[in-house]
């Protein structure tokens, strides 16, 4: 323990910020000044804003900044990432204090985790410990988000459902680089983990819930039937059964304008992740083949048509994707991509195999 502690001191002498990466370490540890969490544990309940400063600021003066900040960019093996799982995570779960926004601090942390795997895969450093441990914190954080998400579903279900999909989309995606980077390693424990980590993503997906759609058009249908029996109330009531009807009538159109306004919302949110994925795509876009870049936008016109039929939670899920795929081909090398977005279509053209052939049964 006294050597650990003498490691970490000495590495924190040794580093020194500039303005700018000072500010972006105080955005990783406080996180971003928004009211409002991205859609991709343990509750601190008795821990207020007046105590949550106070804290975060005695972390910085007793480790020093640069090594919060440096910590943040360790890896399982590394002096610094105890720093980074026992210290700074805590802090930020600490500082999040809306349900919505420790839903998105679990699942930013099961990203988190997924992509220092894929790392340690990459440079063949994937451990029979390293990947019990990654299973193990991975697991902690997926089912934190899970329960924050079903809380929330009571409440706000189109922001529940948009948590779940983030988190879904971003276990299916890191799974299947995972899967892709075992099998193009050289070492047989980089593959042998990687399989098992891919293996234990796959179980602790969130199942796919019901589509909001869905359950806005049985309450509509359960109106409906109830302005069709008040249709049938008998003449003695016609003056009451007249303004029961109405009313019906009334609540039905209302409910028809708040799914209306809901999916307009949600078409908007699916567009604008939509611009911010494409975004990324053409920044890098001359580092990828003719082909990667053909199938890319294949995938952008498929997710907009998703977009425009009103298909938003699949929207959103396939953008969440198709982003995690591109930053895997930027990190890894161009022809991750391909296989990745390859491996995508195959697995889509099977479950619609699977889906006709269970409907001709």
């Amino acid at each position: 323990m006294k050597r650990q502690l003498h490691n970490l001191r000495k590495e924190a002498h040794q580093i020194r910020l500039s303005h700018a990466e000072r500010s972006r370490m105080s955005q990783h540890i406080f996180g971003e000044a928004t009211a409002d969490a991205s859609p991709y544990s343990v509750i601190y309940s008795w821990f207020s804003l007046r105590f949550a400063m106070p804290m975060a600021a005695a972390l910085m003066v007793v480790l020093g900044t640069g090594t919060v900040y440096a910590a943040g960019g360790a890896l399982p093996g590394d002096t610094l990432y105890a720093v980074k799982v026992s210290v700074t995570e805590p802090m930020r779960e600490v500082l999040a204090f809306s349900q919505t926004a420790k839903a998105d601090f679990h699942t930013n942390v099961v990203q988190e985790r997924l992509e220092e795997a894929e790392t340690l895969v990459s440079q063949g450093r994937l451990t029979e410990s390293t990947t019990k441990a990654l299973e193990e914190n991975l697991n902690k954080h997926v089912a934190a988000a899970q329960t924050i998400t079903k809380t929330l579903a009571e409440g706000d279900p189109d922001t529940a459902a948009d948590m779940a999909a983030a988190l879904d989309s971003s276990l299916s995606a890191h799974g299947a680089i995972l899967a892709r980077l075992g099998d193009d390693s050289e070492d047989d424990h980089a593959r042998q983990y990687s399989a098992r980590l891919a293996l234990n993503v796959g179980m602790v997906r969130i199942p796919q819930e019901v589509r909001e759609e869905k359950q806005n058009t049985a309450t509509i249908h359960t109106t409906t039937s109830l302005v069709q029996t008040v249709q049938t109330i008998s003449e003695p009531t016609l003056v009451a059964g007249e303004t029961m009807r109405k009313e019906a009538e009334q609540e039905e159109m209302e409910q028809r304008q708040s799914k209306d306004r809901s999916l307009l919302k949600r078409k908007e949110k699916a567009s604008g992740q939509l611009a911010e994925v494409r975004k990324q795509f053409e920044k890098t876009k001359g580092s990828f083949g003719t082909s990667t870049a053909q199938k890319v936008e294949s995938r952008f016109q498929e997710i907009q048509q998703q977009i425009e039929a009103g298909n938003t939670t699949d929207a959103l899920r396939s953008g969440i994707e198709l982003y995690t795929f591109i930053k895997a081909g930027e990190k890894f090398n161009g022809d991750i991509l391909e296989h990745l977005i390859r491996g995508k279509d195959n697995r889509q053209d099977k479950e619609v195999r699977e889906n006709t052939d269970g409907s001709d049964d």
